[in-house]
């Protein structure tokens, strides 16, 4: 019992230390194994933001650490409201996918 008590208290220290304020940022603290709202680990150690708007869920990318993915999701907080989030995320999806339809600019052809 004694070594896992020493265990726990290394691992405790070694931890990453959740914080509520980042360089002048509120962040947001969750009920999320990271102790971060919108931020999730994921299986390969990297950190994920998901942030809702209304009835959709969307990713706002992938980091290394917990505290830069909490950063990102207050920022995405403080920046725009959910009405403007979703139409600035579906306004990045039709960009996507018209430079994909987009054909290809060739400078020179046969010759």
């Amino acid at each position: 019992e004694r070594e896992a008590e020493k265990e726990a208290k290394q691992a405790a220290k070694q931890a990453p230390k959740v914080v509520s304020h980042h360089n002048g940022r509120q962040l947001h603290l969750g009920d999320s194994a990271t102790g971060y709202t919108g931020v999730y680990e994921r299986a390969i150690g990297s950190f994920e933001v998901k942030r809702r708007a209304g009835t959709k869920t969307y990713s706002l990318g992938t980091f290394k650490t917990a505290l830069e993915a909490a950063v990102v999701y207050a920022d995405s907080l403080k920046r725009i409201g959910d009405a403007e989030f979703v139409l600035e995320r579906e306004a990045e999806k039709e960009a996507k996918q018209a430079a994909k339809q987009a054909p290809k600019v060739v400078s020179h052809h046969n010759g």
